[in-house]
């Protein structure tokens, strides 16, 4: 009833809306990318002209639409399939940061004791080490690569997640439904997954649109600095990389990679608070009780 309760005030925000159709947009392009590139386009991602090298977008030529890079490769036909790794990248790195974060934080707050003082010093110690040195020595230690960088960008971004949920639980474990639940024999397994996990998950759902959009920002970074996602392999941030290297001379290489990024990012945070906002109604300003709130203040002055 709370999920359909949820979805239903999203319906009504066109931000929302709008945020989801393009982000599915972007999602199902990318899965379809080898049937475009086949059957629209007429060229794969690693197909070679050179003597399209550099070639202006050209809306007559499908292939050319955005134009082609130096070795005259077909620039949407590339932007297609790295659409498959950056946001694969990012969900595969943000589920893996929200797994992790979730079950560290759901278990320091609710057995609170040496396990939440072990969680805090953990995550104060990691959070002490700047997050970009880590990955940089990872990458340099490791061959850079989709799944390497996955596990990379889940395990080292993990303790805000987990410090978040530890204060909801911490905040939850208090309240007379789960005193009710212990009295009545629950467990602890049972307390957490059936009691405490439902109702953290609205605000998870929050956490993991905003935090899809900063692991794609962190592996277009990464890659943008040569150690994230190497060529022939296609991304967004080794695209932009190999675009700022010819700004001068093709800045129209710019366009697809950054904007792609940029419209991704904008639209997982405006979903991200679009879901923040249907959660807790109190914070739009049409809410009944905000109205109240408001009135009041109005009469107090």
């Amino acid at each position: 009833r709370r999920g359909w309760g949820l979805l239903s005030r999203l319906r009504h925000s066109p931000l929302a809306l709008s945020a989801t159709v393009v982000l599915l947009a972007l999602a199902l392009a990318g899965l379809a990318a080898d049937w475009l590139a086949a059957d629209f386009f007429g060229v794969g991602p690693t197909a070679q002209n050179l003597r399209n090298g550099y070639a202006r977008p050209d809306l007559t030529v499908p292939a050319l639409w955005l134009g082609a890079d130096e070795l005259g490769r077909s620039q949407i036909v590339r932007l297609l399939y790295a659409a498959r790794i950056s946001l694969a990248v990012g969900a595969g790195a943000a589920t893996l940061n929200l797994t992790v974060g979730v079950v560290l934080g759901l278990a320091a707050g609710y057995y609170r004791g040496r396990v939440d003082d072990t969680l805090q010093w953990l995550a104060s110690t990691l959070r002490s080490v700047p997050s970009l040195f880590l990955l940089l020595l990872v990458a340099v230690l490791f061959q850079p690569g989709p799944t390497m960088l996955v596990l990379v960008l889940g395990l080292v971004s993990w303790q805000g997640t987990a410090l978040f949920v530890r204060g909801q639980t911490l905040s939850l474990r208090e309240r007379e439904y789960i005193g009710a639940a212990r009295a009545l024999g629950a467990s602890d397994w049972r307390l957490m997954t059936r009691h405490l996990l439902p109702n953290l998950l609205p605000l998870v759902v929050t956490l993991a649109a905003i935090d899809v959009g900063a692991m794609i920002l962190a592996e277009s970074s990464l890659s943008f600095l040569g150690l994230g996602i190497m060529p022939p392999t296609a991304s967004w941030g080794n695209m932009l990389t190999n675009a700022a290297g010819a700004m001068s001379r093709a800045p129209w290489l710019v366009w697809g990679p950054g904007g792609l990024i940029f419209v991704t990012v904008l639209s997982l945070y405006l979903l991200g608070d679009a879901v923040r906002d249907a959660i807790d109604p109190r914070l739009t300003s049409g809410h009944p009780a905000v109205r109240k709130s408001e009135r009041a203040e109005g009469g107090r002055r």
